[in-house]
C-alpha cells in the first residue's frame, strides 16, 4: 500500500519550522546610535506581528547602519525564512555567523534554509554545528532526523529522532506526536514494525486527532497482518479525513482481504469518486481496474 507522502511531508515541514524559528534576539550586538536601537526594535516589533516586509525593511535599515550588527543579520535571516527567501537566509545567517561563530540559532537557521533548499549534507552540518554547542538542544536533533531521513539514512534518523525526545523539554501535545510519527517513519522505512506501532501509539496518546498517524499505524498493522486494527484505523483516518482517497482504497483492499466483498467494492467506489474529483487520474484508473476486477470475480463466485 502506498504511503502517506503528502501528510508525511506536510506534518514534517511544519514541525521542521516550529523548532528551528528562533524568536528574534532582544538586542543588538553592538547599538552605536539611537537609530539603530529605533530600526532593530522595530524589525522585532514586525516579526512579532507578522508583518514579515516590514521586518526585513528594519533589520535592513540597522544592518545599513552598522554593518557588524550581528543579530540583525540573525533576525533578517529568520524573517526571510518565513517569507520562503531560503537563498537570502541563507546568506545573512553565514553573515552572522561570520561576526559571531558561537550564535547557535544562526547555525539552527541557516541548517533549515539549506533543508528546504534541499542541501541536506549542508543543513546536516549546522545542525551538528548547534549541538557541538548546545548539547542538549532537542531542535538540532530533531531537524538532524528529518535531514537524514530525506537522505535515507534511516538508522541515523531513528537516533537523532531519539535524542531529540531524550532532550525535549514540555512541548505541546500535537508537537510530541509529531515526533513520534516522524521516529515512526524512520521504523517503517527499516521494516521495524513493532518499533513503529509503539511510536504510533504514543503519537495518539498525545494527539488522538492525527489522521496521519492513525494512516501509518493502519499500514503497520496491515503488514503485521492484523487486519481488523487496520481496518480500525483507516475507519478512523475518514472520519477525520472524509475525502482521502487512499484510506478508502486501502480500507477496500482490506476488506477484499477480509472476505467483506460487498464493503470492499463500497470503498473502492469511493476512493474512485475522491480520485476523480480532486484530479488524480493515475489514482483513479487505478482504482477503477481494481474494481472492475473485483466486480467480475464476485459475478462468477456469484
Amino acid at each position: 500500500m502506498k504511503r502517506l507522502q503528502t501528510w508525511t511531508l506536510l506534518i514534517s515541514l511544519l514541525g521542521l519550522m516550529v523548532m528551528a524559528l528562533a524568536t528574534p534576539a532582544a538586542a543588538a550586538d553592538k547599538i552605536p546610535s539611537a537609530s539603530l536601537k529605533t530600526a532593530f526594535q522595530r524589525g522585532i516589533a514586525a516579526y512579532q506581528l507578522s508583518d514579515y516586509s516590514a521586518a526585513v525593511g528594519a533589520f535592513s535599515q540597522a544592518v545599513s547602519e552598522n554593518s557588524y550588527n550581528s543579530a540583525a543579520y540573525s533576525n533578517r535571516c529568520l524573517t526571510y525564512l518565513q517569507l520562503e527567501r531560503y537563498q537570502q537566509a541563507v546568506e545573512d545567517c553565514t553573515v552572522a555567523i561570520a561576526l559571531d561563530g558561537q550564535n547557535p540559532e544562526a547555525y539552527l537557521d541557516r541548517g533549515l534554509a539549506h533543508y528546504r533548499l534541499a542541501d541536506y549534507g549542508k543543513a546536516l552540518m549546522d545542525f551538528d554545528q548547534v549541538i557541538s554547542l548546545q548539547p542538549e538542544d532537542y531542535r538540532a536533533y530533531y531537524n538532524s532526523g528529518l535531514a537524514q531521513f530525506a537522505l535515507r539514512d534511516y538508522e541515523a534518523a531513528i537516533n537523532s529522532y531519539t535524542r531529540s525526545i531524550q532532550h525535549s523539554p514540555a512541548l505541546p501535545d500535537a508537537r510530541m506526536a509529531a515526533v513520534y510519527g516522524d521516529r515512526a517513519d524512520a521504523y517503517l522505512a527499516t521494516s521495524h514494525l513493532e518499533a513503529a506501532l509503539a511510536d504510533l501509539d504514543q503519537a495518539l496518546q498525545f494527539d488522538v486527532s492525527n489522521a496521519k498517524a492513525h494512516f501509518d499505524r493502519a499500514q503497520a498493522n496491515y503488514k503485521l497482518g492484523n487486519l481488523a486494527a487496520s481496518l480500525q484505523d483507516y475507519t478512523q483516518v475518514l472520519s477525520l479525513r472524509p475525502d482521502h482517497g487512499q484510506s478508502y482504497l486501502n480500507r477496500g483492499l482490506v476488506n477484499q482481504a477480509m472476505g467483506h466483498t460487498r464493503f470492499a467494492i463500497f470503498d473502492l467506489q469511493r476512493a474512485a469518486d475522491c480520485f476523480h474529483t480532486q484530479g488524480m487520474q493515475t489514482a483513479y484508473r487505478h482504482t477503477l481496474s481494481l474494481l472492475a476486477h473485483l466486480e467480475s470475480a464476485r459475478i462468477v463466485v456469484g
